[in-house]
């Protein structure tokens, strides 16, 4: 008879340990190939054949997340940090997919894990910030936002952040003196300009306005958003030959936002233009018919209402 191996208690988990571990390297293989599912697909493999192996529930997670399966990378990384209670990785992705899912509040609490395991990670501070400002807790969400400056002071995104809690606040001035800062970071990021825009609005310091927008449309001249933006600004000052070109800008871009066009329909009605306007809100309306309730509150469409063309089109 042939001789039979006898093994302990003890061997056996350590022989599926390592076959995990080998099946958790060619899930390693696959991701860096681009094959996302394939690697998936081995991290199950993995946690079946070692249901007690922590990297493989946590690459498992890691996978899952970046394939967008957000409740899969919930349950993989609450597993692997059961197992590991002391990976500060492992509590930094389970807040990340936590965030993803809206769960800020559980978000803070495994980011305020992994910062007791690594208090000098930047990344952590900066995600707690988030996750803190997801919960409405803002003078908090400045303070970890403050240590991962401390940690890393030349982070553009950091600044910003912080020029957005002041922003959801209206401190207008502590907003855009950050955005001021980021921007000398960093001032190839148009969301920074939009948002420094926005603070030159809400200030009354519209001709900064403009020229923040214009600086944003150098780098991106296909955001409708920002066009639209500008184009109010200019309605604003009054210059609505200017605000028809920044309208005309984007709907070109996006035809089908109904915004954009009752934008333009109210410019054009300001200058007179009454068949432009009227082709613009009949769009617009086409669009979302829930416009014609503001329609009567509209200046200067209010005047235009008794118009048979537009009778006949709100009838």
């Amino acid at each position: 008879m042939p001789f039979a191996r006898q093994t302990t208690r003890a061997s056996v988990p350590e022989d599926r340990r390592g076959r995990a571990l080998e099946i958790v390297s060619r899930g390693h293989e696959l991701v860096n190939s681009g094959d996302l599912q394939g690697a998936i697909e081995e991290y199950l493999r993995a946690v079946k054949t070692d249901p007690t192996c922590p990297e493989a529930w946590h690459d498992l997670g890691v996978a899952a997340e970046a394939a967008g399966d957000r409740d899969q990378a919930r349950h993989a990384l609450r597993k692997a940090v059961a197992l590991r209670p002391d990976s500060a990785e492992g509590w930094f992705n389970l807040g990340n997919t936590l965030v993803g899912l809206g769960e800020s509040v559980l978000a803070v609490r495994a980011y305020r894990k992994s910062q007791r395991l690594t208090p000098d990670d930047p990344r952590v501070w900066f995600n707690l910030g988030y996750a803190l400002c997801q919960s409405e807790r803002r003078d908090q969400a400045r303070g970890a936002y403050r240590e991962a400056l401390r940690l890393n002071p030349a982070d553009a995104a950091t600044w910003f952040n912080v020029g957005n809690t002041y922003l959801d606040e209206g401190a207008w001035e502590r907003a855009a003196a950050c955005y001021d800062e980021a921007l000398t970071l960093d001032s190839t990021d148009p969301d920074i300009w939009n948002n420094l825009a926005l603070t030159r609005v809400m200030q009354g310091r519209l001709l900064e306005a403009v020229s923040a927008y214009l600086r944003s449309l150098e780098i991106n001249s296909r955001s409708a958003q920002t066009w639209n933006a500008m184009g109010s600004v200019w309605a604003r000052i009054g210059d609505d030959k200017q605000a028809v070109e920044c309208f005309k800008s984007s709907i070109k871009i996006d035809e089908e936002t109904a915004a954009y066009l009752l934008n333009r329909a109210l410019a054009h009605a300001r200058l007179g233009s009454k068949e432009d306007a009227f082709e613009d809100l009949e769009r617009a309306l086409e669009l979302n018919p829930l416009l014609e309730e503001l329609v009567p509150d509209l200046q200067p469409l209010h005047d235009l209402i008794k118009d048979t063309a537009l009778q006949n089109l709100l009838s």
